[in-house]
Formats: C-alpha cells, structure tokens, sequence
C-alpha cells in the first residue's frame, strides 16, 4: 500500500470518530497522474447528493502525456458500500459531522481514499492541545537533562 496524498490539515483541524475506506470514480489519465503523485486534497470535501457522495475542492493535475483535457477540480464520485453508505447519512443528519477525505492510496492496483468521519475541533481545544503539547515536551526535556 503506497500513500500518494496525505490531508495534513484535517487531522489538525477536525477529530475524527471513524474512517472509511472507498474507492474513487476516476478517469484512466487521472488515474495515471495521481500515480505520479499530482494531487492535492487541502481544502477538499465530501458532500452527499441524494444517495450518493461526490469529493470536491481536490486537485487532480492533468496528465502530461493525455490529449484529453478534464477540469482539475471537477466532481469525482465516491463509491461507498450500502452499508457504510446508510450509516453514513444517519450520522452525517444527526450529529452534524463531516466528511473529510484524510490520504490516497493505491492498494494492490486500486485507487483508494480513506475519509474520516468527525466534528471540527474548537479554536480553545486547539489551544489547549497546544498547551499540553509543550508541557509534555518540556518535561521530557527536564527528564532528558535530570539523566546527564
């Protein structure tokens, strides 16, 4: 399983309760690109539309050797499982979650993308997060010097 793409930023900014892995509805020179490592999923979302889920806000570079010239930041389909697919929509109507596509991989030839289901963290858990970070790092600084 090779990483083509991480969503640095969504780990930062949302906390996650469950991730799904799907496949993605792509073209065979989208395809080819995201193998070269050509996308971008900063600032990308996944929304439902009737019963289907579609990302956007991605980035998908066309590919140099393609005559075929598609927008960069079109739709792409999701292609989720029917089961995943009502558990889904339940939470994503009841608990305000979102949907946010976290990395892209390629698993065994196919093109997969893992999403994660969460919450936005508030500004004051972030700086609180922060906090205790640095308190943690500071006492194993203390710990590291106290051994010399």
């Amino acid at each position: 399983m090779k990483t083509l793409a991480l969503n640095r930023k969504a780990r930062h900014e949302f906390s996650f309760e469950k991730i799904y892995e799907v496949g993605l509805a792509l073209l065979g020179s989208e395809v080819k690109s995201i193998r070269e490592g050509r996308i971008n999923l900063a600032d990308s979302f996944v929304l439902p539309r009737g019963r289907d889920f579609y990302l956007n806000g991605s980035y998908i570079a066309p590919y140099s050797k393609s005559s075929q010239k598609l927008d960069p930041y079109r739709e792409r389909a999701v292609l989720v499982t029917s089961k995943e697919r009502e558990e889904i929509l339940r939470l994503l109507a009841q608990h305000h979650y979102s949907l946010v596509p976290l990395k892209v991989y390629d698993k065994h030839g196919w093109i997969k993308i893992s999403l994660g289901l969460g919450k936005k963290i508030k500004k004051k858990e972030k700086k609180q997060k922060l906090r205790e970070e640095a308190v943690e790092r500071d006492a194993q600084k203390e710990i590291k010097n106290m051994g010399l």
